[in-house]
């Protein structure tokens, strides 16, 4: 049921009988995701679920890893990620040989530095 919900959700219905090799890269990156969260955990780790996709596609993934996460521990690394920071708990930047950790969301200018950013734990 979860997988079903899952690939109905990320919108992968109508490429299950394609080739892997025939995915563009956000399809390629919706099915990633759908793999890491088709078996539940309390830990899940995302590292640049966001590269090669296009915005819309953006918030159909984040919206599917935050919903499909819900009372789990999330690591997510994003570069421009404060489009979703004030989703997580706390955040990480690194950038400049630094670490900088906040708890409290604020709006934060954009920048390439990635950004870790975390929930639960």
């Amino acid at each position: 049921a979860r997988v079903r919900r899952l690939i109905r959700r990320l919108e992968l219905g109508p490429h299950l009988d394609r080739d892997p090799a025939g995915l563009s890269q956000g399809e390629k990156r919706r099915v990633q995701a759908a793999m890491a969260l088709a078996k539940s955990a309390s830990l899940y780790v995302f590292d640049e679920p966001l590269s090669n996709v296009d915005d819309s596609g953006s918030d159909l993934l984040m919206d599917a890893i935050f919903e499909e996460t819900n009372g789990a521990a999330l690591i997510a690394i994003l570069h421009g990620g404060e489009r979703y920071a004030g989703r997580f708990d706390r955040r990480l930047e690194v950038g400049n040989g630094t670490v900088r950790s906040t708890r409290q969301q604020a709006k934060v200018k954009r920048d390439s530095r990635a950004e870790p950013v975390v929930r639960g734990a």
